[in-house]
């Protein structure tokens, strides 16, 4: 068994030993597993991706919305009748201004032949 003076006698070649299997172990997860000095390089180029992201959400708040365009789209469609009515109302003055300008017209010639005939009798 082991009494207390075999393991006076083991014990720093015990962990010795150990110590060589921790170094390995150390040394085999140094390729595996990145360093500070990898990963800071990382964390910068995030930061300053989430600055970014940031500025962008910032900018994107003054954007107009998925309602404001709908009501947009409402009130746009709502001129186009107003103009269509416009347009209508438009349509039917230019009408009567022609018959009112064929009507003057008209009178003027009458007048005209009136004055013409005046002149020669």
């Amino acid at each position: 068994m082991l009494d207390m003076d075999t393991l006076a006698k083991f014990w720093p070649l015990a962990f010795g030993a150990g110590g060589v299997v921790v170094a390995a172990l150390l040394w085999r997860m140094r390729g595996e597993f990145a360093t500070k000095a990898d990963v800071m390089p990382l964390r910068d180029s995030l930061s300053a991706a989430t600055q970014r992201i940031e500025r962008m959400e910032g900018d994107m708040r003054h954007l107009p919305t998925r309602d404001d365009i709908h009501n947009l789209r409402v009130e746009v469609t709502a001129m186009r009748g107003d103009l269509r009515e416009m347009r209508a109302e438009a349509k039917g003055m230019r009408e009567i201004m022609t018959r009112t300008e064929t009507a003057i017209t008209r009178h003027e010639d009458i007048f005209a032949q009136a004055a013409a005939q005046r002149g020669r009798a």
